[in-house]
């Protein structure tokens, strides 16, 4: 049995003879946690987009059909901001952490960002979070006067600046053949390897949107694509 083939559920882990090239191992508690090669993943999300929406006061329209939206949500003021929690975003959040590792890659400032983060996520769940990279770990776009679509305040996320960072990859274990970074902008992610991006459709405000289960299914064909294409450079 490959490890694609193992269906993991941390309500019911099968015996360690079942599991085949998947290690059971002993942890404190005594409890015993199941370790394959997905646990070694690490998944990057973007925040705006994809856990939640900012919306600008400013631009934000009071008419009672808008009013009648959000109420839908829960909500945090931040700056100049309205964030909208998306629906399922905390339980998505726990179950990644659960079987990979999760970071956070956002072009938020650091401090709007950990306002955010401490309001959707929790300090409890927070604490799992292996890294959390804010604006200043960005790169201004370098297409900018080049392609009238980018702004002179766009940036760009690279995978590399993460890698090569001493503090988030002290012992250098995140690499170009166990990360993906999700987003829902193309432009901050595209000069990244397409094997390590995940793009997904921004999370819009609409009263019907209320599931992240598609984009659990979606983080975890990447995986297995990931560790597809990393077997077949092996080889």
């Amino acid at each position: 049995m490959d490890d694609s083939s193992v269906v993991f559920n941390k309500l019911s882990l099968q015996s360690s003879t079942e599991l085949g090239k998947i290690k059971v191992v002993e942890i404190s508690t005594d409890k015993k946690l199941v370790r394959d090669e997905r646990k070694k993943i690490l998944i990057l999300l973007d925040v705006s987009g994809l856990l939640c929406q900012k919306c600008n006061i400013k631009n934000r329209t009071k008419s009672k059909d808008d009013q009648s939206i959000l109420k839908h949500y829960k909500t945090f003021l931040a700056g100049y901001y309205t964030v909208v929690a998306r629906p399922g975003c905390r339980e998505l959040v726990q179950t990644l952490c659960y079987k990979y590792h999760v970071g956070i890659f956002s072009s938020t400032t650091k401090y709007n960002l950990d306002k955010i983060l401490h309001w959707l996520l929790g300090q409890k769940l927070l604490d799992q979070i292996k890294i959390v990279a804010d604006r200043s770990r960005t790169k201004l776009d370098p297409r900018w006067k080049k392609d009238s679509t980018i702004k002179k305040h766009d940036t760009v996320k690279m995978l590399t600046d993460i890698w090569a960072d001493p503090c988030f990859n002290y012992d250098r274990q995140w690499h170009n053949d166990n990360t993906i970074i999700v987003d829902h902008d193309l432009h901050k992610i595209r000069l990244n390897d397409p094997r390590n991006r995940l793009l997904l459709a921004e999370w819009q405000i609409t009263a019907a949107q209320t599931n992240s289960d598609s984009i659990l299914e979606l983080i975890e064909a990447a995986i297995q694509r990931l560790m597809e294409s990393g077997s077949n450079l092996a080889t």
